[in-house]
This record gives structure tokens, C-alpha cells and sequence, in this order.
């Protein structure tokens, strides 16, 4: 993990507010009251170091046609041979991409070994991906797929705050 002093927590509590695709370099100097030169350069020095990742805009879901959100609790199987196993994280990794309505694959502890979040615009959508992107990618290693329906979304974001 990258040390972030109290400037660089600062940054990117400002970036990550933004309504844009970029960091409002001056709007975070001006509430810092630091140059701006500095905030560019802590900011370059942040993405280099893989900090920050990108920058994205934020997409409201209802309106783009994608208002359902749901969770799917998977149970998966272990093959009776060893050399026939397969990580959770492996397959997890392959039903993340499987599908462009799933969002996020978890491994989990417990009962279910993986949590995916998908985004639908309905419940076909999200059988859809269930069958095609959870099931049809876990290779005959998933057991059970429990759905479950958002009726409303109270809080969602991305920001990590430091």
C-alpha cells in the first residue's frame, strides 16, 4: 500500500466529489488553499503509483435504463479431483466479465462462496445474466444461485473516503 500523507487524502477526498471525467485541479487548490502546480503534480504522482485508477463519470442508473439492482448469492461445488480444482477466485474473476450488467464479484466467507452485484433494467435482464454470465461461466460448479431484489437503493457510491 502507497503511504498518503494528509495533502494526499485531502486531494482525493476533493477528486473523487467531482462531476466530471477529471479532478477540478483549481476548485481542490482553492479549498486546500495550496498552489495549484502542487495539487497537479501530487495528483500525476497519485495515478502514477496507481493511486487513482481513472476518473469516471457517475451514471445514474434509473435513467440510463438499468434501475434494477440485484445480488446474487452463489454456492459452488469442488470437484472430486484435485487437479480438476479451481479457484473461487478464478472462476469469480471469469463470472465477473462473463456479463456487462454485473458490476462487482466478491469472494465471500460462510455459507456462499461468491456475492455478485448485477444491474438490470428488469427481472428477464437479470435471469438472463444469472443463467448466462453466473451459471453457463461456473462450468458445472455452481450449485445454487440465490437472487436478490433491491426494492430501493438508499446510498451507492464509489468514494472511498480517507
Amino acid at each position: 500500500m502507497t503511504e498518503l500523507d494528509d495533502l494526499d487524502k485531502s486531494i482525493l477526498n476533493l477528486a473523487q466529489n467531482g462531476d466530471t471525467c477529471s479532478p477540478k485541479v483549481k476548485k481542490i487548490a482553492e479549498a486546500l488553499d495550496v498552489p495549484s502546480s502542487t495539487v497537479h503534480s501530487r495528483i500525476k504522482k497519485l495515478e502514477e503509483k496507481n493511486v487513482i485508477e481513472g476518473y469516471n463519470a457517475k451514471v445514474n442508473p434509473k435513467k440510463a435504463g438499468k434501475g434494477m439492482t440485484y445480488f446474487a448469492l452463489v454456492k459452488l461445488k469442488y470437484p472430486e479431483k484435485e487437479e480438476d480444482f479451481e479457484f473461487d477466485e478464478d472462476l469469480g474473476e471469469k463470472i465477473a466479465f462473463s456479463h456487462p450488467a454485473i458490476q462487482e464479484v466478491h469472494t465471500l466467507t460462510g455459507e456462499w462462496e461468491l456475492l455478485v452485484k448485477i444491474k438490470a433494467k428488469d427481472q428477464d435482464e437479470y435471469y438472463e445474466v444469472a443463467r448466462e454470465g453466473i451459471i453457463k461461466t461456473g462450468k458445472g460448479r455452481v450449485i445454487k444461485v440465490n437472487g436478490i431484489a433491491a426494492l430501493s437503493t438508499l446510498k451507492e457510491e464509489s468514494k472511498i473516503s480517507l
